[in-house]
């Protein structure tokens, strides 16, 4: 039995425990977000043929700019002849599985085709906290990390062998990548420079692979903005400004990383900040403890130089994108999840080469074993336990607390056709499958600058529940938006008198 069977036997098994795991998370149905609502907007519409489309905040139909195409494509294909959000599930644990057996591919190929340390490495994806929470919503980095992986393999396959097909297929898996995700701009980025750089051609040869890698893998989009530009008269619903990661901003990102390192709670940045000296003071050395890999088999070469080249680029871009681009950019763990996932998996190919290879003394390889064990065993314990709770309570706008609301169950009742401005307008939509109008924002989300169109479009809000009558809803804050006015200061320049009041919401009318 060859070590390549092994691998598959072992990785399909482990992708069958994984899929289970996100199904039984998703028991109550998959998480929804404002970024879902959208996703399966556009969705809907290419179901329905009326193109790639969504629902602005005034209920008219426009193209979809904000987000890539390829995502709701894939939610619409997927669906067959039904709703996507009924199908999203499936789709969720089928790409769950696909990526648990990819990720343990590439540490199967960069251990030097060990069938063991492959399974451990869809062990690592199969039960890590942060994959299990991204593949249970409706978002599109699952499906991004699918084509990121094969990416990873097919150029690696290209650098070990330099066969046209495979440059041409990694190229192709580059360019679905940034059509699921903006964002796949530095994937681009990553394995272009690679292929400049990468030893063993010749400087023609280079250029020649840089030149094809790059059409094939930027055209489909470039048509996409050009298309966005004809349609919408923007790129993709964002301007250039300069606004850098704030406080906040740095804190989330700080905790995200600590979770990796340490997956418990800490309580301040200083007991963060320690946990991440005192984890790097134990790693470092026995990094610098391990031997030449002179001796690496060819294909081993290639996917260590792309995983850590794709990490850097990948988080240098996510700064430049924050910093100039698009402020409304939380650097949390579905954003870093690309990040994590390639960090996890070209560590973890290091660390079982070293224990297989002998190229360690005996306590430095207890210690790796120890750290790998531990991983898998802190996060398998997470998982689990919050796989268990979501069964039961849901997640996102998918959650218990909004099934059973009493302010979306006053809502359902209202006639249909009812006019409804709220702070949560994307809950309304999902849970009772109307339309409402978003209340005034004070921020401008993508640019942190002051909202300029905040006065007009109160007044607007005030004229069109004069003429038409209708509801302002209010959910508690934690279905808010931070860029939307609070509800105190709506009720100090928006005269208004209460309706009805339950323990999750507020609904009120114009005050006569």
């Amino acid at each position: 039995m060859s070590s390549k069977f092994k691998f598959f036997l072992g990785a399909s098994f482990v992708a069958m425990v994984g899929m289970v795991l996100v199904a039984y998370a998703t028991t109550s149905g998959p998480g929804l977000s404002p970024d879902s609502r959208g996703y399966l907007q556009a969705a809907r519409f290419i179901h329905q043929g009326r193109g790639i489309c969504n629902i602005n905040g005034n209920g008219d139909v426009v193209p979809l700019t904000h987000f890539a195409p390829l995502y709701p494509i894939l939610l619409a294909g997927f669906s067959g002849g039904a709703d996507p959000l009924d199908r999203a599930r499936a789709l969720g644990v089928v790409i769950f599985g696909i990526n648990i057996v990819l990720g343990g591919l590439i540490v199967f190929r960069q251990s030097g085709r060990s069938a063991l340390a492959g399974v451990i490495g869809s062990i690592l994806v199969a039960i890590s906290f942060d994959m299990i929470r991204v593949h249970v919503m409706v978002w599109s980095e699952p499906a991004f990390i699918t084509f990121m992986f094969a990416a990873f393999l097919l150029l690696a396959e290209y650098l070990n062998t330099q066969k046209l097909v495979w440059l041409v297929t990694g190229a192709l898996a580059v360019a679905c990548a940034f059509a699921m995700r903006y964002s796949g701009a530095s994937l681009i980025m990553a394995m272009g420079l690679v292929l400049l750089l990468f030893p063993g051609r010749t400087l023609r040869r280079q250029i020649a692979d840089g030149a094809i890698f790059g059409v094939i893998s930027v055209l489909p989009m470039l048509l996409w903005i050009v298309r966005n530009r004809i349609e919408a008269g923007n790129a993709a619903d964002r301007a250039f400004a300069f606004h850098p990661p704030n406080g906040h901003d740095l804190q989330i990102s700080l905790f995200t990383f600590v979770s990796w390192l340490v997956p418990l709670e800490t309580n301040t940045i200083l007991a963060a900040v320690m946990v991440c000296i005192v984890a790097l003071i134990v790693l470092t050395p026995i990094l610098l403890r391990t031997k030449s890999d002179e001796q690496s088999p060819p294909e081993d070469r290639a996917l260590r130089f792309l995983l850590p080249a794709f990490a850097s680029v990948y988080l240098l871009f996510l700064l430049f994108s924050v910093s100039f681009v698009d402020a409304h950019t939380p650097l949390d763990y579905r954003i870093l999840s690309p990040l994590y996932v390639t960090l996890v998996l070209w560590l973890a190919a290091l660390f079982l080469r070293k224990l297989s290879s002998g190229g360690v003394d005996r306590t430095t390889r207890i210690i790796m074993a120890v750290v790998i064990a531990g991983f898998i065993g802190i996060n398998l314990g997470r998982s689990s336990a919050w796989a268990r709770s979501t069964s039961k309570e849901g997640i996102g706008f998918g959650a218990k607390i909004w099934r059973n609301s009493p302010t979306l169950a006053y809502l359902a009742q209202l006639p249909p056709n009812t006019l409804l401005y709220s702070n949560a307008p994307d809950l309304i939509d999902f849970r009772v499958n109307r339309f409402a109008k978003p209340v005034p924002k004070v921020m401008d989300p993508i640019t942190r600058k002051p909202e300029k169109t905040y006065v007009p479009y109160l007044q607007g809000l005030r004229d069109d529940l004069t003429a038409h009558g209708g509801y302002i809803v209010w959910f508690k804050p934690k279905a808010s938006r931070w860029y939307l006015v609070t509800e105190e200061q709506f009720k100090k320049d928006c005269p208004v008198q209460q309706v009805a009041k339950f323990h999750d919401g507020t609904v009120y009318q114009l005050a006569k």
